[in-house]
């Protein structure tokens, strides 16, 4: 008898312990079902606002290199005699939206490859293979950025460089695809005329807004500094009160 309940007692002891592996391999599946899927249901435009922060920064860090090779001045202050981008005449005098791709072609050694000027959520932008030909054929259109025309380091809160899906928005919402309240505002989709405005007369327009091409109604802003900060339509506008007369921006 006491053999037959030493061998009901092991029969259970046994049953448990299977019960409570199999307990532990459930837990530890559902754990790492929950680590490796997470990611993947995340909004993609979540994934490309931090890639297109990570861009940005390069993007700062190369007008800074480039500035200090250069007289402490970035690539819209310098003539192209020496080494400014090509029409730089007219991106000083005011009309040279349509080559904002000199910009950053002058620094391609710093940039290193042109991906970096091209955001991956802006579905109009095709970033270009290289820093030679395509723009020069093809102008802004490998361009999502754009340039303060005045940005200065001695101003670190001067907009150098963001997003260009700012607009002033229409009652009848973001349209069109040119114009202040197309889809990318003052950005043409076309991407080789560019356009060239002064946010300091929109400051205190509510309108003034990042377009929800890009982003999902939301923008990121490198400053002069160098650094890049992620903003809403409020925080963008009250930032243009600390840019002085770096609030002319060129569209591409």
């Amino acid at each position: 008898m006491r053999e037959i309940k030493r061998m009901k007692n092991s029969r259970a002891y046994t049953s448990a312990f299977t019960l409570l592996e199999l307990m532990l391999v459930v837990a530890a599946l559902a754990a790492m079902a929950f680590i490796f899927l997470q990611p993947m249901a995340r909004p993609k435009v979540h994934g490309c606002g931090i890639n297109c922060v990570n861009s940005l920064k390069q993007v700062g860090v190369s007008f800074r290199i480039w500035a200090s090779d250069n007289g402490d001045k970035f690539p819209m202050g310098v003539a192209a005699t020496n080494g400014g981008p090509a029409q730089q005449s007219a991106i000083t005098d005011g009309t040279g939206a349509a080559y904002v791709y000199q910009v950053f072609q002058v620094m391609s050694n710093e940039l290193g490859t042109p991906k970096i000027v091209c955001c991956p959520a802006d579905g109009d932008r095709n970033p270009a293979t290289n820093f030679g030909g395509h723009f020069t054929d093809l102008g802004n259109i490998g361009i999502s950025y754009f340039v303060g025309k005045n940005a200065d380091e001695l101003n670190p809160n001067q907009y150098l460089a963001g997003d260009r899906n700012i607009g002033v928005k229409p009652a009848s919402g973001w349209a069109g695809k040119t114009g202040d309240g197309s889809v990318t505002g003052f950005s043409p989709n076309v991407g080789r005329t560019g356009n060239f405005k002064s946010l300091l007369a929109y400051q205190k327009d509510p309108n003034l807004q990042w377009t929800d091409k890009i982003h999902q109604g939301k923008g990121n802003v490198c400053l002069a500094d160098g650094s890049v900060q992620q903003m809403t339509s409020a925080r963008m506008r009250a930032g243009i009160t600390n840019v002085n007369d770096g609030t002319w921006i060129y569209f591409p």
